[in-house]
């Protein structure tokens, strides 16, 4: 039994949604897929969601459905996506934070790789925050913590029967042509370096303020798109692509591009890198994202917000005499305690811009009929 609440997202084999489970009233995600023409990939990634569930920072599914004309997965409702934290932020991450999303990036894969199985889609959509803020009560996850959803494109690059690397054949490529590696955008058969590669475009991204050089190119087809975006990665040297960033960032690339197609990364010597960089800035690790510290000067503001207003309803009237009755003074303290409660209760609704606009206008139109009424009752006395 769920309620479907929103829609929150769009993967790669379907649509998302918030809901709630009317048995335990708690939160759950939904995967919905249309099954065209008899196939349906959803069932596929729900089996690779089970076969990594004993990944850490994997989120959990707990069932799957089918029906004649849709496939239904249920699944853990995570926070909002880093691409979500960093509009939020303003398009603009301190290198603190940069280094610290690649750290956590870079483990998540590699415990992706042990299991035999490339990603094949990177991108900040897919890594979400772990906590829902918009669930009460929250869920169990720190807000500090990374996760990675939508395995619709992924695949195993060890045979599940010989235990041998696969091949490097040619295939279509997989995946956003903004973040394909240069191999994928060749035609070539994806391995754990592609994905890695995929990460250091996604951390331009983040270090060039959501601007890549190859955004904004257009073509007829996407055929021609993802020829024209491989022409700009081949030909931009990395010293101009990471122009004015720390130079861990072209040896990051220059390492990736120069591994063999069935070679395992050394995963400790790259996070080693963003390491170096943090030291170099006086910087630790400490799991203080830059929407964290965004988030709790967005509460202040709102609980300064609601503190001012209460004040101002309750104290500015010059036409009136001020209110010592005991009785209504009691009456302000309970208003005042409600609101810093719902304040408090909400105060995770950021991600979406217009719910907090929506509050604020209702707690104003609120406040305003009811100090008309007050006006109404002392003129009357």
């Amino acid at each position: 039994n769920i309620k479907i609440v929103r829609q929150i997202g769009k993967g790669t084999t379907g649509k998302i949604y918030r809901c709630i489970d009317l048995n335990s009233n708690m939160p759950v995600a939904i995967k919905v897929e249309s099954i065209q023409q008899g196939k349906s990939h959803l069932y596929d990634e729900y089996k690779m969601y089970k076969y990594l569930s004993s990944v850490e920072n994997i989120p959990r599914v707990y069932n799957f459905k089918s029906s004649e004309s849709n496939q239904i997965m249920v699944m853990e409702l995570l926070g909002p996506s880093v691409d979500s934290m960093f509009r939020y932020c303003g398009k603009q991450f301190s290198m603190k934070t940069i280094c610290m999303l690649a750290k956590r990036m870079i483990i998540l894969l590699e415990n992706i790789h042990k299991k035999g199985v490339v990603y094949r889609d990177i991108k900040p959509e897919n890594f979400v925050v772990g906590n829902d803020f918009d669930s009460i009560p929250p869920n169990e996850h720190p807000l500090n913590q990374l996760y990675l959803l939508d395995f619709g494109l992924s695949e195993f690059y060890i045979d599940r029967n010989t235990h041998i690397h696969v091949q490097n054949r040619l295939r279509p490529p997989c995946g956003t042509p903004r973040y394909m590696s240069i191999h994928t955008h060749q035609f070539r058969q994806q391995s754990r370096r592609d994905d890695l590669e995929s990460l250091g475009y996604l951390l331009l991204y983040f270090l060039k303020k959501g601007n890549l050089p190859w955004q904004g190119i257009t073509a007829n087809d996407v055929k021609s798109m993802i020829y024209l975006i491989w022409d700009k990665k081949e030909t931009i040297p990395l010293e101009k692509l990471f122009k004015d960033c720390p130079e861990q960032f072209i040896t990051y690339m220059n390492y990736i591009r120069n591994l063999n197609f069935t070679e395992k990364p050394d995963y400790q010597y790259l996070t080693g890198l963003f390491d170096e960089i943090l030291k170099s800035i006086n910087e630790i690790d400490d799991g203080i994202f830059d929407w964290y510290i965004q988030i709790q000067k967005e509460q202040e503001r709102k609980d300064n917000f609601c503190r001012h207003l209460i004040y101002r309803i309750f104290h500015s009237s010059s036409s009136t005499e001020k209110c010592t009755s005991p009785s209504l003074l009691l009456d302000i303290q309970v208003n005042k305690n409600s609101i810093e409660k719902v304040t408090k209760r909400n105060r995770d609704q950021f991600t979406i811009l217009g719910f907090f606009k929506r509050k604020i206008k209702k707690l104003l139109s609120s406040y305003w009929r009811w100090f008309k009424r007050y006006i109404i009752f002392i003129r009357t006395i």
